[in-house]
């Protein structure tokens, strides 16, 4: 429960990154590099090298004209799933409360949005998506368990799929039937979207759509806004009411200021239209959707998904669904220029630590728009040792340590340095300080970045500010790590040896768990039966293995 509610709150957050976008210099680039690079060597109990070291490369920008960073105005598009589905807690006793904290998680988003600095001012606007050309009769509402308006037959034809306005200082649903279904439309493939109701949406203006900050937050109303209980979840038809949206956002940008366009779209199932008894899916209409989005209105696309289970046609399993909806919402997000929107959605089902996880998509999503990310050469031939308490090497080349240690020895693993960043968070003694948690994780193979003399690789850096400066603090660090792969030798343990040799000395990466990578699977039987614990074998022994033992 703490860990959804967290989700949503943390996940909501990132669009702020978004947001900030450096305003970029004229000519060349007035940022200096900083490049510290360092070896580790661990040592056992009695000051001896274990023959295990860890390398590191620490970089950094320094902006030295002090690029100021501006807040562009944007317009936010929040498309959210209003089914029955977003509404219940599988603790039955919390009825309505994930969808509580999705409206306040969006309502400390608008709270917190950093005022413009430019011309303009953020506008937002705001979709569901339930069913089409259905009144929902047939789907259970039960006042306690779906907190929020209900709307009659007459105000929502088709259940809990339109768009708010903002009436009287409260929420105002629009909701049309009239759709025509995919599989009506001539020519019709995966692919095809429902269109919608002729003229709906068609005259209504930018500033009813998308409105002030002030009328979003009273629109976002836990009590004002529709119930959540619709039975289907046609994103499908969500996307399309987007997609008119952001044709209304793109022509009012087209006679106003330069804007950014951010959708946000909060799902937990995949998209799927309603049949007898079971759901037919409509991942590939959603995909077609949002890939028009992209490319037509250069917009920028988030996603987060907590997953349930349909009862499909085709019988797909829970657990290929939870694989299809995470690969269908990551083909959703991005943006025109994203060849892989994962860094762009996070589903529950995909992380442990949700707070690290968003944390970390934050900034790559703010890596990827920044303009003021500079792509910066790293090349390093020699490490300082980081501690000589027990060696008089104080300096080692990259090239000494290759020979010496297992690095790009091994044919038995993939060997890869990672890559973290950190975030900036100011100066103490005239020193940058930065964040001791990662905010970003990418990986590069070592042979691609270290095979000659050198460690030769290009990052993309924020750069941070010159010391003394006023203001919110910016940019990032980048630590590239490097580390000897851990040699593992195998032998037979217990009583008994089998007839055959254990498997031959490897590599492996470290801090994973490892099994021999050729395992010898000879036919057992109750005499010579071998027992497996984490890749290491002994044979039955009935003194330590039987009933009695």
């Amino acid at each position: 429960m703490k860990t959804r509610i967290l989700s949503y709150l943390l996940v909501f957050s990132m669009i702020l990154a978004l947001l900030p976008a450096s305003a970029l210099a004229e000519g060349e680039s007035t940022t200096t590099q900083h490049v510290t690079a360092t070896v580790k060597h661990a040592f056992d109990n009695s000051g001896a090298e274990t023959g295990q070291i860890t390398a590191q490369i620490e970089a950094y920008l320094t902006d030295t004209d002090d690029q100021s960073r501006t807040v562009k105005p944007c317009d936010i598009i929040f498309l959210i799933e209003q089914s029955t589905f977003m509404n219940t807690q599988t603790d039955t006793t919390q009825y309505g409360q994930e969808r509580a904290d999705i409206l306040n998680s969006m309502e400390s988003l608008l709270k917190n949005l950093p005022t413009p600095t430019t011309d303009g001012e953020h506008r937002v606007a705001i979709a569901g998506f339930g069913r089409i050309n259905n009144s929902g009769s047939s789907d259970s509402y039960i006042e306690s368990q779906h907190p929020g308006t209900q709307q009659s037959a007459t105000q929502n034809p088709s259940l809990n799929t339109g768009y708010y306005t903002c009436e009287n200082n409260a929420p105002d649903f629009h909701s049309q039937s009239g759709w025509t279904e995919w599989d009506k439309i001539t020519d019709h493939n995966d692919t095809t979207l429902p269109e919608m109701p002729e003229g709906y949406l068609a005259n209504e203006s930018y500033d009813k759509v998308f409105m002030s900050i002030d009328d979003a937050k009273n629109v976002i109303d836990v009590d004002k806004m529709v119930s959540w209980h619709a039975g289907a979840s046609r994103m499908d038809a969500g996307l399309q009411i987007t997609e008119q949206l952001a044709k209304i956002a793109q022509a009012h940008k087209a006679t106003d200021e330069d804007r950014n366009l951010i959708i946000f779209v909060a799902a937990s199932s995949l998209p799927y239209q309603n049949g007898v008894g079971v759901q037919f899916l409509r991942s590939e209409a959603a995909q077609a959707a949002a890939t028009e989005l992209k490319n037509k209105y250069n917009a920028t696309i988030f996603g987060f998904g907590d997953f349930r289970a349909l009862n499909l046609q085709n019988g797909m399993s829970s657990e290929d669904q939870r694989t299809q909806f995470n690969e269908t919402m990551a083909g959703i997000c991005g943006n025109s220029t994203t060849q892989d929107g994962t860094p762009y959605f996070k589903g529950l089902s995909q992380v442990h630590d949700i707070g690290e996880a968003l944390n970390e998509l934050l900034i790559q999503i703010d890596a990827n728009v920044n303009p003021n990310a500079e792509r910066r050469h790293i090349n390093v031939e020699n490490f300082q040792e980081k501690s000589t308490e027990h060696t008089s090497h104080t300096s080692h080349t990259w090239k000494e340590l290759k020979e010496k240690h297992h690095i790009l020895t091994s044919s038995a693993i993939n060997e890869t340095a990672s890559v973290d960043y950190y975030r900036f968070t100011g100066y103490e003694n005239g020193n940058p300080q930065f964040g001791t948690t990662p905010i970003r994780h990418i990986e590069l193979r070592l042979s691609d970045i270290g095979s000659s003399d050198s460690i030769q690789t290009a990052l993309s850096l924020l750069p941070i500010p010159p010391a003394d400066t006023k203001g919110t603090a910016y940019g990032e660090k980048a630590v590239i790590t490097i580390t000897d792969p851990v040699c593992v030798d195998y032998k037979w343990a217990g009583r008994w040896r089998p007839k055959f040799d254990p498997p031959d000395h490897e590599h492996a990466a470290r801090g994973v768990k490892h099994s021999p990578s050729n395992l010898e699977q000879n036919e057992t039987t109750l005499e010579d039966m071998k027992l497996k614990f984490d890749g290491w074998y002994r044979l039955w022994d009935n003194r330590i293995d039987g009933d009695a033992g």
